[in-house]
């Protein structure tokens, strides 16, 4: 339109906007016009973000946005159809895998089918059907990570977990896993029972309370010396997502048990709670009843 300087949107050629705004790059430089790109609808076109007014495009407002993009005077905005898309090829894959994309554990074929079957709607709607969309192992695994813990782990609990929690006012000891327990620790004091085939050690030991006592000897079984608390923590986030293997009818505890490289781990579960978390040693939990 010759009186707005504006484009009818089905007429706009995206391939031939694109060209423009490579050619007006140094007259934008110079152009002391000023946009309030708030008042515009923005929208992710051919690698371009394409500003639009009343339903009309306007060439001068898209181009002065995307050049003040590019020279980081704004923020980039974020892809949101292309994110979405993303995730959704994402989970796909998951379950092609054979993975479910939430917790992150094996599921059969039937079970992947109900979960594909319950996006057909979204997908269809979303107006992705027929785009090929590739996405990187990277980010397929970043959403696997961040979907796939269902359990609670308050830090309290990961503390009693690691390095041993005081029991009440007493000098009794609960916990303590964590292969930073030995005696190059000030606070601990160690002596090695026994050294597992899968590098987990039995220990006796001792701690030292923030008040200055010490608590009684606590015999444990602790990760190896390799695994940082990091890796303890991940392994038994990981276990505690597992189907439960036992119940305790007096309670309701659940036992869940999964091996993470190598090393046998036993987790349970009040709830989504966890209560407790170690390495097996070659020595299973006893009291749950066997879940069938």
């Amino acid at each position: 339109n010759s009186k707005t300087g504006t484009y009818d949107m089905s007429k706009l050629n995206f391939t031939t906007m694109t060209r423009m705004q490579n050619a007006l790059g140094k007259a934008l430089k110079n152009n002391e016009k000023t946009f309030n790109f708030d008042e515009y609808q923005k929208t992710y076109r051919g690698q371009m973000w394409v500003l639009m007014k009343n339903g009309i495009v306007d060439v001068e407002a898209t181009n002065a946005y995307n050049a003040a993009v590019l020279n980081g005077e704004l923020p980039h905005e974020s892809n949101e159809a292309q994110e979405e898309a993303e995730l959704l090829r994402a989970v796909i894959q998951s379950v092609k895998e054979g993975i479910d994309p939430v917790t992150g554990q094996e599921i059969s074929k039937a079970q992947g089918f109900g979960i594909i079957s319950g996006l057909v709607f979204r997908y269809t709607a979303g107006g992705y059907k027929g785009k090929k969309i590739k996405i990187p192992k990277n980010i397929l695994d970043k959403i696997k990570k961040s979907h796939k813990s269902k359990s609670i782990l308050t830090s309290e609990m990961e503390a009693k977990i690691l390095e041993g929690q005081r029991k009440g006012t007493t000098n009794g000891i609960n916990g303590g896993h964590s292969s930073d327990i030995n005696n190059n620790n000030p606070n601990f004091a160690t002596e090695t029972v026994e050294v597992n085939q899968d590098g987990t050690k039995v220990i006796k030991f001792t701690k030292q309370f923030p008040d200055g006592n010490i608590s009684k000897i606590k015999t444990s079984t602790i990760f190896p010396e390799d695994w940082s608390d990091k890796d303890i923590i991940d392994s038994i986030l990981k276990v505690s997502n597992s189907t439960a293997i036992g119940q305790r009818k007096i309670d309701g505890l659940t036992l869940h048990r999964g091996k993470v490289d190598g090393v046998e781990i036993d987790v349970i579960k009040k709830g989504n709670k966890i209560i407790s978390g170690y390495p097996v040693g070659g020595k299973p939990t006893p009291g749950f009843e066997t879940i069938k």
